[in-house]
């Protein structure tokens, strides 16, 4: 997902991922309908934003995805974003997370 020549990825600009045009742009500020994240285990941790009005967003610090206190943030180093957790971001051996689009 994050190369520069996958059709979906967000580090492709051609791709609806990864173009600035585009409303499911990952690091679009007003984007809407950015791509979503899942732990190994299926579950919803929010989407791949840069809207911290979202209330969805991982970029949204009082949101349940992106606060630093939630348990089901992926900022949280003590709840979903440990780096003990085999699908934490921040593990550097672990399996990551799944992102989907729409």
């Amino acid at each position: 997902m994050g190369s520069p020549f996958a059709p979906d990825a967000i580090n492709n600009p051609y791709s609806p991922y990864g173009s600035p045009l585009t409303n499911q742009w990952a690091t679009n500020p007003y984007a809407t309908d950015a791509p979503r994240l899942y732990d190994q285990q299926g579950n919803y941790r929010g989407k791949l934003s840069a809207n911290p009005y979202d209330p969805d967003s991982t970029s949204n610090p009082y949101g349940r995805y992106g606060s630093p206190f939630s348990p089901d943030s992926v900022n949280n180093p003590y709840g979903a974003g440990s780096l003990y957790r085999s699908h934490s971001p921040t593990n550097p051996y672990g399996r990551g997370l799944r992102i989907e689009g729409q």
